[in-house]
């Protein structure tokens, strides 16, 4: 089965997150689709823009630290270590984690251009 990954496709952060993930998919487990296509009911457009959504086959929704846990379990070479997600006390620090990441999501982009395009020189 296949896990529906929504993300925004005008965020440079992203989008270099998709990348990485389509990559170490080789199994073919998560379709990525941009949230600026979505056209259900179900999920709020200000709350997709905000956290990562997966929804799985069965409908069940994933969102923030939940959702990077779920496509963690789905990537063969993340599988095991993504078991530590689940200890105790881990989601909770997973989530104030992401949060901090999200908010600051364009900002660490820039961080990022600006390493790459130092390195090049």
């Amino acid at each position: 089965m296949v896990d529906i990954v929504l993300y925004d496709e005008k965020c440079s952060f992203c989008q270099l997150s998709k990348r990485v993930m389509e990559k170490l998919d080789w199994q073919k487990k998560l379709l990525f689709f941009p949230l600026q296509a979505y056209k259900g009911t179900i999920l709020e457009p200000e709350q997709l823009k905000q956290t990562l959504h997966v929804v799985r086959s069965n409908g069940r929704v994933y969102r923030g630290f939940y959702a990077i846990r779920r496509i963690l379990t789905r990537l063969p070479l993340l599988k095991v270590p993504s078991m530590l997600c689940y200890l105790p006390l881990v989601p909770r620090f997973g989530e104030a984690a992401y949060r901090f990441v999200a908010k600051r999501r364009h900002r660490i982009m820039r961080l990022l251009n600006l390493f790459h395009l130092s390195r090049r020189r």
